[in-house]
């Protein structure tokens, strides 16, 4: 059962490098009007893949998608290591899986929609990959839906919150200053909305805001655990070789 989030995860991490390799041979390829160039010029064509938000997209997007398959292929293995041992999945484990189910999904989506943004007509036509983009959302909602996985992670960790605060437990050491913030602030809301009277379920609702913002935060930290922070990964995987010939 864990295994099938991790596939629906690869899945859509392999549909977005596809498609930015694709897009970028096309980029690379297509050359682009600029002042005194062209054929009777000495001055050199400009590619579409050289053009500056193109190309800061690119290399960010790079980094991003090295950093995503590093933590998938650490997910991977230790699930699959756990699955061979034939041990029950640990509670860091099957977070670990709900962190690669929506990160690798939720950057997928918003990488390929800004890549359609950037190449105008290019993604209108057939045979780009565009017009399969609807394959992500099926993603999004396969093998539970994100958002579904987001209010686990933080009602996991309101409960765990709660849990410290009666023991006078200290925040531990691997969870960020910020995620304990946020924890904190929706436990306090939580409480809040209790004490006026609110069934938890209604309470929930309230701030399902804060939960959600909460969740991300959470799962932003699950994934730099593993494998570093963006910063890690500013300057990865920027490919000097133009992608049509990679």
């Amino acid at each position: 059962r864990h295994r099938s989030p991790v596939a629906v995860a690869q899945g859509a991490h392999e549909f977005r490098r596809r498609l930015f390799r694709r897009t970028r041979a096309h980029n690379d390829a297509k050359p682009c009007w600029a002042p005194g160039g062209g054929a009777h010029s000495s001055k050199k064509t400009l590619m579409l893949s050289s053009v500056p938000q193109l190309r800061a997209l690119y290399r960010e997007a790079d980094a991003r998608e090295e950093r995503m398959t590093a933590y998938l292929a650490s997910v991977e293995r230790d699930l699959c290591d756990t699955l061979r041992h034939g041990t029950r999945p640990t509670a860091g484990m099957v977070e670990s899986v709900a962190a690669a189910k929506v990160s690798a999904v939720d950057e997928a989506i918003e990488y390929c929609h800004r890549l359609r943004q950037e190449v105008g007509s290019y993604a209108l036509m057939a045979g780009t990959g565009f017009e399969h983009t609807d394959f992500l959302q099926c993603c999004k909602f396969a093998e539970g839906d994100s958002r579904i996985l987001l209010m686990k992670v933080a009602r996991d960790r309101v409960k765990a919150h709660g849990d410290r605060v009666r023991k006078g437990a200290a925040v531990p050491a691997w969870m960020s200053a910020g995620e304990a913030a946020a924890v904190a602030k929706l436990a306090e809301a939580l409480a809040e909305s209790a004490s006026g009277g609110k069934r938890p379920a209604e309470a929930w609702e309230t701030h399902w805001d804060k939960a959600y913002t909460t969740a991300r935060l959470a799962v932003d930290n699950i994934v730099s655990r593993r494998v570093g922070g963006p910063e890690k990964w500013s300057n990865a995987g920027w490919r000097s070789t133009p992608a049509s010939r990679l």
